[in-house]
C-alpha cells in the first residue's frame, strides 16, 4: 500500500541544505566581521547573503514544485545567474 504525500525531491532538499549551508556561513561571517572589526568578512558575509537570496527562487522552482526535468532546473540556475 502506497502512501498519498509527497517527500520533496532530491534536487529539493539539496538546495533547501544549501540554503541552510550558506546562512550559517552569514552569520559566521557577519558575527567574525563583526567582532574583528574587518570589512572584508562584512562583505563577504554581505556577498554570502545575496547568494542564499539567489537559492531562493531555485528552491521553488526545483524543489518546491518538484520539476522534474533537468533542463527547467538548469534553465533557473542560469536565470539566477548561480552557473
Amino acid at each position: 500500500m502506497g502512501h498519498g504525500h509527497n517527500h520533496g525531491t532530491l534536487a529539493g532538499r539539496r538546495l533547501l541544505f544549501s540554503f541552510i549551508i550558506t546562512v550559517a556561513f552569514v552569520i559566521g561571517d557577519s558575527t567574525a566581521g563583526y567582532f574583528s572589526n574587518s570589512l572584508a568578512l562584512m562583505s563577504d558575509a554581505g556577498h554570502n547573503f545575496a547568494d542564499a537570496l539567489a537559492l531562493i527562487p531555485n528552491h521553488w522552482r526545483c524543489g518546491g514544485r518538484s520539476c522534474r526535468a533537468r533542463s527547467a532546473c538548469l534553465d533557473s540556475w542560469i536565470g539566477n545567474g548561480l552557473l
